[in-house]
């Protein structure tokens, strides 16, 4: 489960989990060996030195689907160096990452985008808490060992309670690095909507010379995503912005606050809390900051609603649905 596909939220790459891994401690003692081996994942993850190619795939509408392929190249440390190519082999993403700074390159725009990364002890707990989460809405289930990129990996199925249990992901782990080798998302009713298939992988990798270092095209100017100043406990991250939270009293049933990740950031000059909310496979982000004075419309790909309350305005971002969204802003009146 890489970071990025695992929570994929939000957009919030970033793509949110060790101090609440009581929960998965426990299932494990019960025989949970799929909740076991996700947590193995979890802890391998950017400790795995390897390079590779992968097939993406994602539906579109109309029955359509798109295909991607991805080169990578990984070091431990969260060093990354990944291009996508386009079914007509084009570049179209480059990312390169030296463990602390990501630099994301979209060719065709000729747009480059530069943003910190948290540190690897933040990412742990923060996808450990993420499993937590989980466990507790999914059903885990090792259904085998099969073969990807010739080799032995898990089957763990993750599936929504029910009669019958509505299937959500799949993830193939390697049986010996716990690296993730093949992820698929399903939609309503089952439909497959998205993967990603290791085809070839390299456990002992040449790198090339320069692998994770990034210099932008003289003639572009790179975006600074909204790189967080503070990342850790709610009370804290309050403390650092100069208000407190307030949070919605109405959630989708089974989303939960990830209190221990709670970032700060700035938008647009102003200082604003980012509270990131999970059931463990979807997953939104609230941010809030001090009213600038009136409401404005709500932009960008995945920002849903927009709305001010108490002296303050909150951007709410993610995959939900139109009653989730206005059950969650309801909640302020």
């Amino acid at each position: 489960m890489r970071q990025d596909r695992w929570c994929t939220a939000l957009v919030v790459s970033g793509f949110a989990w060790i101090a609440v891994a009581a929960a998965p401690r426990a299932a494990i003692a019960a025989g949970d060996r799929a909740v076991d081996i996700l947590q193995r994942a979890v802890l391998a993850r950017a400790q795995v030195n390897y390079s590779g190619v992968a097939t993406l795939t994602e539906s579109q509408p109309g029955g359509r689907t798109r295909t991607f392929i991805e080169v990578l190249y990984c070091r431990q440390g969260g060093k990354q160096n990944v291009q996508v190519k386009d079914g007509n082999d084009q570049l179209v993403v480059r990312r390169i990452c030296d463990g602390s700074t990501q630099w994301e390159s979209h060719v065709a725009r000729g747009a480059v985008v530069r943003r910190a990364v948290p540190s690897m002890s933040e990412r742990r707990q923060r996808d450990l808490q993420n499993l937590n989460i989980l466990t507790r809405n999914f059903r885990t289930a090792l259904a085998g060992i099969e073969t990807v990129a010739g080799r032995k990996a898990y089957r763990i199925r993750i599936s929504r309670p029910g009669q019958p249990p509505a299937l959500v992901r799949q993830y193939w782990i390697d049986k010996d690095t716990y690296l993730e080798l093949k992820s698929e998302q399903y939609g309503d009713g089952g439909v497959l909507t998205s993967s990603m298939t290791m085809t070839r992988v390299n456990f002992h990798p040449d790198y090339p010379p320069g692998a994770f270092d990034f210099q932008p095209p003289p003639n572009v100017k790179p975006k600074l995503a909204d790189d967080a100043v503070f990342r850790g406990p709610l009370a804290e991250a309050e403390k650092r912005v100069g208000f407190g939270a307030i949070l919605p009293r109405t959630v989708p049933a089974g989303f939960q606050l990830l209190t221990q990740s709670v970032a700060v950031v700035n938008r647009n000059g102003t200082p604003a809390l980012w509270l990131r909310y999970t059931n463990g496979i979807d997953a939104f982000s609230l941010f809030q900051r001090k009213a600038p004075g009136g409401e404005a419309p709500a932009k960008g790909r995945f920002a849903v609603r927009q709305w001010v309350h108490g002296g303050y305005q909150f951007l709410l971002v993610g995959r939900l649905t139109s009653d989730q969204i206005e059950a969650i802003r309801g909640s302020y009146r």
